[in-house]
């Protein structure tokens, strides 16, 4: 790999020898010299405005010219130097960072087609790519949702929700949902421990068995002869007994083996003890597990050996490797996500797009953080695989913690890693338990609408080239809760929240002068939450027009001899010379049963056996027998109470109407 990884500098060095001998360059357009010889100055003065200012000088001219060899050298020179001083990168510039390297992987695609020796640009290649996974900003914001899932055609995996758990002798989540085991190929069969096995073989959790291949390539190589076929039988037979669901993950990281096999050895391999397994323990579902990234330029998707004979795709998701060479130049660190690139999101990533692109379910089969970049570093990555990783993949449906010691490198779940693990864990809930089936599933935000009842889980993260994590600023109807680190949780109470739309928004910011606002509409009606892209504010309902204030000219109303009292409102003659009444102060007086509708904006009376509407702003009354009453004035809202003309609710129940004009009242008997 350092060999391949060289080659970049070399690739460079040659490239920038046209800074400064023009002679090579016999190809390019008129008046290239002047602004060749500014752009080499600014880049021997060190100065990142005036490289940028005079390569967009070199661009603008190159580009305005046919393609050749010259003008592609010279263009890789200018974008290459940009990526190698990482100038957009240092100030936050994402956007034109990724501009300028994919602008730098299109040139060298063009010289590896073209150039004599285009070969040097191979790697170059490799490294834009591994820096587009790297420079883009990732911003996920996610809800837990308890109606959805997906389903894979597996027995095992969960439609909703994800097994944890760690390997059998780590001490600490052995007993969880998930457990594993290790078993060498050469050497053992599982049934040697079922001392260990058996007990946690007892239908609440899943079995993990990892089949590994000590002699890694050899071994490949000689599966297929049936050499290790009597001892895969008895491991294979006796994984048939055992009274959990269990896993078989198959010659393990076969694209870092020291000792490797090509992608058609391997896949005999797996192929020949797969066949072997449908047969023996038909029941035993099938893992296919690379590393979590393969060696320089590997492609892991080559060693997949089939739909057929794979149930799992499985990873082993290691996060803070620190590189066994200091001095391993940038693009490596990129590619293999060492140091400050290491993060379980982003080391996952190539894996699960292998999994996703085939419909597999997903497991950490191992992995997890050591110590060696500090205590504080191991216990925030350790939860943001607990807190995180289920919620931006929801493909992973089981997560395996490596709680050893290996070496010098010490995994184990102890002191504020465990208790920073324990704390995701408590608050994911997204992990199934022991002895459950199924837990929730995190959605895009904006794709959640269902019934929902008890409080309603949000969760934001990202990264940027410069930032592993986000804090986050979360406000509901504008009351703001400030949150940091993966996952950013918000939990909204929904017994206390009120029914209706409200402003929800989010800004996630790195810290170093990136950050990210989004706004959304929680729709919370009927028991059910829907969340939305964007919000508009409600039309503010008109405000009503003011009762007129009660004067002793004011009309009054008597019902069979008593005067009807009227409290905050009194009755008025409208425009139309109608006397308008409180409809609810006569109603009472009626001995009516008053309702009011305010999504239809009606009041209703009733005696129980037959009914009248007045929807407001209407000159129709509507009856429970289908008719409708034409009234010569509508029905009105004033001071808060619904008006009417009093005559059409009275004469509606059989009461009769008089006029007093001596005292200005309305008679009903």
């Amino acid at each position: 790999m350092k060999k391949r990884v060289l080659s970049l500098s070399l690739s460079l060095a040659f490239a920038c020898s046209l800074l400064s001998v023009g002679t090579l360059a016999v190809d390019l357009p008129q008046g290239w010299w002047p602004v060749w010889s500014a752009y080499s100055d600014a880049v021997n003065a060190g100065n990142d405005d005036d490289i940028l200012a005079k390569g967009d000088a070199v661009i603008a001219l190159y580009t305005a010219a046919p393609r050749n060899l010259d003008i592609a050298n010279g263009l890789f020179v200018v974008y290459s130097t940009r990526l190698e001083r990482l100038i957009f990168e240092n100030r936050g510039d994402y956007d034109n960072a990724v501009k300028n390297t994919e602008a730098l992987l299109e040139i060298c695609q063009y010289l590896r087609q073209n150039d004599p020796n285009g070969a040097s640009f191979a790697d170059w290649i490799i490294r834009c790519n591994a820096h587009l996974e790297v420079v883009r900003p990732f911003v996920g914001v996610y809800a837990a949702s308890y109606a959805r899932g997906s389903a894979y055609g597996s027995r095992i995996a969960a439609s909703s929700g994800a097994y944890y758990g760690s390997i059998s002798d780590g001490g600490h989540y052995g007993d969880r949902s998930i457990c594993s085991f290790y078993v060498l190929l050469e050497s053992e069969t599982a049934g040697q421990y079922d001392y260990l096995i058996a007990p946690r073989a007892d239908g609440k959790r899943v079995i993990l068995i990892n089949l590994n291949f000590k002699g890694e390539g050899a071994t490949a190589r000689a599966v297929p002869s049936g050499q290790y076929d009597s001892r895969l039988r008895e491991t294979l037979s006796y994984l048939a007994t055992v009274q959990s669901p269990v896993l078989l993950r198959i010659g393990a990281e076969m694209d870092v083996w020291t000792d490797m096999a090509s992608p058609a050895e391997y896949i005999a391999a797996y192929q020949h003890i797969a066949s072997l397994a449908r047969s023996l323990a038909p029941r035993v579902e099938l893992v296919w597990s690379p590393n979590y990234t393969g060696s320089w330029g590997a492609d892991a998707a080559a060693y997949y050996p089939g739909d057929s004979v794979v149930d799992w795709v499985g990873l082993s998701l290691y996060y803070n490797y620190t590189p066994a060479d200091p001095s391993a130049r940038l693009e490596a660190k990129e590619y293999f996500h060492w140091c400050d690139f290491a993060d379980p999101i982003a080391n996952a990533a190539r894996v699960l797009d292998i999994a996703k692109a085939h419909n597999k379910p997903a497991i950490a089969t191992e992995g997890g953080v050591h110590r060696g970049n500090g205590e504080a570093y191991a216990a925030k990555q350790a939860a943001k695989e607990f807190s995180t990783l289920t919620m931006v993949y929801p493909e992973v449906k089981a997560l395996v913690y490596f709680d050893r010691k290996e070496g010098a490198n010490d995994f184990t779940l102890t002191g504020s890693v465990k208790s920073a693990a324990d704390d995701a864990i408590a608050a994911n809930p997204s992990l199934i338990a022991p002895g459950a089936s199924s837990a929730a599933t995190f959605v895009p935000i904006a794709s959640l609408n269902e019934p929902m009842t008890g409080a309603l889980v949000l969760g934001a993260t990202g990264r940027t080239y410069r930032s592993g994590d986000m804090s986050a600023v979360w406000a509901l109807d504008g009351a703001k809760k400030e949150t940091a680190g993966s996952p950013n949780q918000y939990r909204v109470d929904l017994t206390s929240l009120s029914a209706g739309a409200h402003k929800l928004e989010l800004t996630l910011s790195d810290g170093k002068g990136y950050s990210v606002s989004k706004t959304y509409t929680l729709d919370y009606s009927g028991g059910t939450v829907k969340i939305t892209e964007g919000y508009t504010a409600p039309t503010p309902a008109p405000t009503p027009s003011p009762a007129p204030a009660p004067t002793t000219a004011a009309p009054g109303v008597s019902v069979n001899g008593k005067a009807v009292q009227w409290t905050d409102a009194a009755p008025f003659i409208d425009e139309n010379s109608r006397t308008m009444v409180p409809l609810r102060a006569v109603g009472d007086a009626l001995g009516l049963t008053v309702g009011w509708d305010g999504e239809a904006r009606e009041a209703s009376f009733t005696d129980g056996s037959k009914t009248i509407c007045f929807p407001i702003g209407s000159t129709d009354a509507r009856t429970s027998d289908g008719r409708t009453v034409t009234m010569d004035t509508a029905a009105v809202i004033v001071g808060s109470r619904t008006y009417a003309p009093v005559r059409y609710l009275a004469e509606f129940f059989g009461r009769t109407v008089d006029w007093d004009g001596a005292t200005r009242t309305v008679v009903i008997k």
